[in-house]
């Protein structure tokens, strides 16, 4: 803003001025990741919300750039500030995003940074594991399933290993029905993989079904990129399948 002049008088006819430089700075900002904590590596929406920091209030109509190593989104923000855009492709693990605002000479500039997790499921079914068990350190696949994996619902019948047939078994709050002895290819496991959460297996000698509460995603142990095996045989025998969970889908 330009200097203003001002100039005084009295009643006895003395004057005086004085002159005084007001500086107005852009309004601060500020950016916050709204998630997912963990999206499709084939492609999943990233957003960010953007806020007025002194009044408190949400900015609209704002640009915000995304980038994740080579790959970049924008997207505008709409009323409530929020922007969301697809980053397309990602590798599997923790990906590394900066969101950007650029600001102008009404709002400073923003940034923030988030890792969320970028998975992949398996083709054919899914790995379970059991609603009181899914935290930390998880069997995936044993024969001995049903010891490492206790369920609210009671205990799976020792001839359900863990895995599921069909794409039922990752919907939040569904039921799924499979082989009792179904298996996956264990060669064709993906390092960060979707979990799904059963509260209950329950089965006959040939079916099993279920119920799945939540999904997760796990870092399956000691994986070997190139030839896809597991070599952590410590939990289940010798063909226990292993991980953690490092974040929740739904």
């Amino acid at each position: 803003m330009p200097a203003g002049s001002n100039r005084y008088s009295d009643s006895d006819g003395g004057t005086a001025s004085d002159t005084v430089q007001v500086t107005v700075g852009a309004r601060p900002t500020s950016l916050a990741y709204e998630g997912p904590a963990a999206l499709p590596a084939s492609g999943g929406q990233v957003s960010a919300r953007l806020v007025d920091t002194a009044a408190g209030v949400p900015l609209a109509g704002r640009r915000l750039v995304f980038v994740a190593g080579f790959r970049r989104c924008e997207a505008t923000t709409d009323t409530a500030g929020l922007a969301r855009c697809s980053l397309g492709r990602l590798r599997l693990g923790p990906v590394p995003l900066v969101v950007k605002h650029a600001g102008d000479t009404l709002y400073a500039e923003a940034r923030t940074s988030a890792a969320p997790i970028a998975y992949a499921s398996t083709d054919g079914g899914a790995f379970l594991v059991g609603d009181l068990a899914a935290t930390g350190a998880v069997t995936l696949w044993s024969p001995r399933w049903h010891d490492a994996n206790p369920m609210s619902g009671g205990t799976a019948p020792a001839r359900f290993h863990g895995w599921a047939d069909g794409a039922a078994v990752l919907a939040c709050g569904g039921t799924w029905v499979t082989r009792a002895g179904a298996a996956p290819d264990r060669d064709d496991v993906p390092r960060y993989v979707a979990v799904a959460v059963a509260s209950t297996v329950t089965g006959t000698r040939w079916t099993a079904r279920g119920t799945t509460v939540s999904v997760v995603v796990v870092r399956v142990a000691d994986h070997d990129d190139r030839a896809g095996q597991h070599r952590d045989r410590r939990h289940g025998g010798n063909d226990a399948i292993t991980g953690t969970v490092v974040a929740r889908i739904c």
